[in-house]
């Protein structure tokens, strides 16, 4: 029975070593960061397992690509010190905000998400529509003072984008609420989706 027992926790130890994931740090909003007590750069490595020593006191943004699967990741010191998650494992397993790949195929499914989902800025915000966007145009709007700000806003395959760019030249580091419609192509026809989309702008890529 003891042999048998090792020999499970071998196998299990194996799948989970086999199942590891390595992420490869393509950009930074600072020169560098400390991963398991090591500085790290643009360029280096660490696991799923690994401890990052964020700077207390500063949002700061790590952008990944994990070298598995090649997805890109984007690690955010606000939702590890929100979650106290100890170990990158720890995020991906704390934090519950919902992919865009994963929102609901109805406006109203997206209405809801917009206003539950908590939103980081950094260059682009990519969320998939529940429409064909060569049928629609999504329309965004928010207020500076007593200005209001409206903007159409650009599409990459069948999502629709919110770009740091649109808030120019009102870019700041900060909150941003902000009111999304959904219209016709020549903008006669609207359906407001929500205007309660709560964007959190982070600071710039040091490369930027």
């Amino acid at each position: 029975m003891k042999k048998r027992i090792l020999q499970m926790a071998v196998a299990l130890c194996s799948v989970s070593l086999l199942y590891a994931d390595n992420f490869e740090i393509i950009r930074m909003t600072m020169p560098e960061v400390k991963i398991d007590g090591k500085v790290c750069r643009r360029g280096d490595t660490f696991s799923d397992k690994s401890v990052i020593a964020w700077e207390k006191g500063k949002e700061q943004v790590i952008k990944a690509r994990n070298t598995r699967t090649m997805e890109i990741v984007r690690f955010y010191s606000t939702e590890f010190q929100r979650k106290h998650a100890a170990s990158v494992k720890d995020y991906f397993v704390q934090n519950k905000r919902m992919s865009t790949r994963s929102i609901g195929v109805s406006l109203d499914d997206l209405a809801e998400k917009l206003e539950d989902m908590r939103f980081y800025l950094v260059d682009t915000i990519g969320i998939e529509s529940p429409v064909p966007v060569d049928k629609v145009s999504y329309v965004a709007s928010y207020s500076v003072g007593k200005l209001k700000v409206t903007k159409t806003l650009p599409t990459a395959g069948n999502s629709f984008l919110i770009v740091r760019t649109m808030f120019e030249p009102y870019d700041t580091v900060g909150n941003i609420k902000l009111r999304i419609s959904l219209c016709s192509k020549d903008l006669s026809e609207e359906y407001m989706l929500t205007d309660k989309m709560r964007i959190r702008i982070l600071p710039r890529f040091i490369d930027d």
